[in-house]
């Protein structure tokens, strides 16, 4: 992947798009135009609206290169077609992905670090460096931040006014009296006072984390080659399931 097409692409689109060293050679075609081929996960169906804006916007002011959207799935879905694609030598140029599979692109040498152009582009001080901290492995930075997601807690007003809630928490243990008040039997119908994600996957990993971070806590891998999530004077549950 030449590194003016994806500076190109970057100040337009500014989103995580990487190169792939496997990726078929890129050609002009008979309108005369080079074609990149975009894989993405991007959802819900809304997002992909704005994206594909951005990318006619892109298409629009540079008519010789022109970048082809093409949705995969989600994350879980996206690795068998990634797979399949490396093993086949028909890549994409540009690829939309889940940080957390970057060690297994980086094993599979499907991916090359961006660091020598990227850090010489116009748009490299845009970046957030907190983002681009996790776009990096082994000193290596392989990929741009495409977006980031906050988490918060939302609350219905007017199931606070009928428990009788008159203030919202502002610390962890009126955060837990909040929830155990809320927690009942209204309207006939039985209500928990506090909704969290649970499970094994990467997004209940993701909604935690704020959680633990701003309790002070922090993720320390133990003996057994889990992970417990430990806080200063205090014990937490363990991922594997145990005290920690």
């Amino acid at each position: 992947m030449k590194s003016f097409q994806l500076r190109g692409l970057f100040g337009v689109l500014l989103c995580l798009v990487i190169g792939l060293t496997g990726c078929q050679p890129v050609k002009a075609t008979t309108d005369g135009a080079i074609h990149l081929t975009l894989w993405h996960g991007v959802n819900p169906p809304p997002n992909r609206e704005v994206l594909q804006q951005l990318v006619d916007r892109f298409n629009q002011t540079h008519p010789t290169i022109q970048v082809d959207p093409l949705y995969i799935g989600q994350p879980d879905q996206q690795m068998p077609k990634i797979l399949a694609a490396i093993v086949g030598n028909a890549t994409p140029n540009l690829l939309w992905f889940s940080p957390v599979i970057t060690g297994q692109l980086v094993e599979l040498e499907a991916i090359r670090p961006l660091e020598d152009w990227l850090y010489t582009t116009p748009w490299f001080n845009d970046l957030d460096p907190v983002l681009l901290e996790s776009m990096q492995l082994e000193n290596h930075l392989w990929s741009i931040p495409f977006g980031t997601n906050n988490v918060g807690i939302f609350y219905r007003p007017s199931l606070f006014a009928a428990a009788g809630v008159t203030t919202l928490p502002a610390t962890w243990e009126e955060l837990r009296q909040t929830a155990q008040q809320l927690t009942g039997v209204y309207n006939g119908n039985p209500q928990y006072g506090m909704m969290l994600p649970l499970g094994k996957g990467e997004w209940t990993v993701f909604t935690w984390l704020p959680f633990l971070w701003s309790g002070g806590g922090e993720l320390q891998p133990n003996a057994t080659g889990a992970v417990d999530l430990v806080n200063p004077g205090r014990s937490l549950l363990s991922a594997s399931g145990a005290r920690s």
